[in-house]
């Protein structure tokens, strides 16, 4: 899971929204990130954003802090032990090519390992 996942996960708690909404337009500001989003409409079939997911009608939107983002992280590792940069899996994404598809590397925060040692949450 990703901040972007975390991300979702605050803002469908504050609205209320199911698990389906995700959020489609981010801005970092001074008070957080002002998130616009909702339940996704399908997928665009043709033309440059040809696979990409489609909303429509009114987006929700919804405030971030950094610290429920960092709450909702500490909550993760907490709860299950594992990691809440690479979510358990040892790693990280770093890119995608053509030839290999998405390329990764081992987690810097767990070494690799998937799991946290510090039982305070979020290692700093």
């Amino acid at each position: 899971m990703s901040n972007t996942d975390f991300m979702n996960i605050v803002a469908r708690r504050k609205l209320g929204a199911p698990d389906e909404w995700e959020w489609c337009r981010a801005a970092w500001k001074d008070d957080g990130v002002h998130l616009e989003g909702g339940v996704p409409d399908g997928y665009w079939k043709s033309g440059f954003r040809r696979g990409l997911k489609k909303w429509s009608g009114e987006l929700d939107k919804c405030i971030v802090s950094s610290m429920e983002l960092k709450a909702e992280r500490e909550a993760y590792v907490k709860s299950t032990g594992n990691c809440c940069e690479c979510m358990g899996d040892g790693k990280v994404e770093i890119g995608y090519n053509e030839a290999e598809g998405q390329t990764f590397r081992p987690c810097a925060e767990c070494k690799g390992t998937g799991r946290t040692d510090n039982d305070e949450g979020v290692k700093q």
